[in-house]
């Protein structure tokens, strides 16, 4: 019975800290940031003119885009104080050549002679953005390109501003840092906008201030074309072209800097349902990415830290995975080999997840001082978990077929507030059922532990989504 209290003890917390994983990566990064504090600084651009500025293609890969949405950021270019010569936007349409004729000529209506702008449309959809991307690259004829979301803002300063950041830093790549364009939407919108700021300064800011490098994210940032070009341009197998594109610069030594002071502005996901549909996708991409990736980052010629930590950020999806599987084991062997030896291995680790979980609240909280009040800080805090525990059965059917490279249908995340069916929810309506049921049985068998406490907080965020949905908040 020792031996299987001690087998159960370690399969436990292996699954606890796999859980964590997502909270673990921006907790260290924050934790050596104010050790480090001061030790290494990126440096910040100033928007000043300079006779030999850089050229730039835009890139901006759509469909089933909104033609508003769309036309916002068309509007931005044509506002950009720039030299008019020195930059191009190439708009390449994956719709329907009815969709696309009508985007194309409101496009051109807008842009008129002010813009040097090219509209195109592919007649297939093969390799998806990263494919639309590497159709734009072939027409390029600019120095950099910038690849923006159709739902991208920026200011009128923008390309001046990454013009001046390229002429001074040293680095390869540049990517700017994103800010949320419609946290008042939803009050789910407003929970990721917030959510979105906090990892921001995490994953990219101090990563970059710490680690001396950033990953790259799908909207917002600029590389030679040249360099793009060199190493193959996009990947057209990759649900995340952008994090695989980032991982193989790494692994050949280039750097790409983060620009904390500009900001590239984009939508959040308002719905539930967007949100999980964005999540999905990104849950596959990451754990498609750690397959195929993993052996080669182990090789590459990183440190040892930055090995440790790319495979951390590729497994961050996991956590949902591990949750479910936990979820599966605590009450099967329950039954198979009693609650005392479950209670007594369940204890330590549980323990360890509530003290991250209390260490990465507070850094969270006092991340968000002077910009919200206590209190709605740690109502956002709760509403983010509250509704991303819901998509655990999700995110763990998408991860394992990330893992073993099965068939995944591409949708673009929706823009906007709008409602969807409840059969849409068919999987978070079987969780939740399965989780009452498992919650209600703990609590016979437990009364009032850590066990229980585990499935009675699970329960909670269920009560809190089924709330949110059917209300219309979500």
């Amino acid at each position: 019975m020792q031996y299987i209290s001690e087998a159960l003890n370690a399969v436990l917390a292996l699954i606890l800290v796999i859980t964590m994983a997502f909270v673990l990566l921006p907790l260290i990064l924050q934790i050596t940031y104010y050790v480090v504090k001061g030790k290494f600084r990126g440096k910040n651009s100033t928007v000043v003119f300079n006779k030999n500025m850089p050229s730039f293609t835009i890139i901006i890969p759509i469909y089933n885009e909104k033609a508003e949405t769309l036309l916002s950021i068309v509007e931005d270019l044509v506002r950009q104080k720039y030299p008019k010569k020195l930059y191009e936007v190439i708009i390449v349409s994956d719709d329907e050549p009815n969709v696309f004729e009508n985007i194309r000529d409101r496009v051109l209506a807008v842009a008129d002679s002010k813009l040097n702008i090219n509209i195109v449309r592919r007649e297939s959809r093969k390799g998806y953005k990263a494919g639309a991307l590497n159709f734009a690259l072939k027409i390029s004829n600019k120095d950099y390109v910038i690849v923006l979301d159709a739902d991208s803002r920026i200011n009128e300063t923008y390309l001046l501003n990454i013009a001046n950041a390229i002429l001074k830093r040293k680095c390869n790549v540049l990517m700017t840092r994103w800010e949320s364009s419609n946290v008042e939407c939803s009050l789910l919108s407003e929970a990721l906008s917030y959510t979105k700021k906090f990892l921001v300064e995490t994953l990219f800011r101090k990563r970059y201030e710490i680690l001396g490098y950033c990953g790259i994210a799908g909207s917002g940032f600029v590389i030679p074309k040249d360099l793009l070009v060199k190493i193959g341009g996009f990947c057209e197998k990759c649900l995340l072209e952008d994090v695989e594109l980032g991982l193989r610069l790494l692994s050949k030594g280039y750097i790409v800097c983060f620009a904390n002071d500009i900001h590239t502005l984009l939508e959040v996901p308002s719905t539930y349902y967007a949100y999980r549909l964005q999540q999905e996708r990104w849950a596959y991409g990451a754990a498609q990415l750690l397959r195929t990736y993993w052996r080669r980052i182990l090789r590459s010629k990183m440190g040892s830290i930055r090995k440790i930590e790319n495979i951390l950020y590729l497994s961050q999806y996991f956590s949902s995975l591990s949750i479910v599987l936990l979820n599966i084991i605590i009450p099967v062997f329950t039954v198979l080999f009693g609650k005392s030896v479950i209670a007594m291995s369940f204890i330590y680790p549980f323990m360890f997840w509530i003290i991250v979980s209390l260490l990465y609240s507070i850094l969270f909280l006092k991340y968000m001082r002077g910009l919200l009040s206590f209190i709605r800080a740690l109502r956002v805090l709760g509403r983010t978990a509250g509704l991303t525990f819901m998509l655990a059965p999700i995110l763990a059917i998408s991860s394992i077929k990330g893992l073993a490279n099965l068939p995944f249908k591409w949708h673009v995340t929706p823009k906007g507030y709008y409602r969807v069916r409840s059969f849409k929810f068919t999987y978070e309506l079987m969780f939740s059922i399965i989780t009452a049921a498992i919650t209600l049985y703990m609590l016979m068998v437990y009364g009032l532990s850590a066990i229980s406490l585990w499935y009675l907080a699970q329960l909670a965020s269920i009560i809190y989504w089924a709330n949110m949905l059917f209300r219309g908040k979500i």
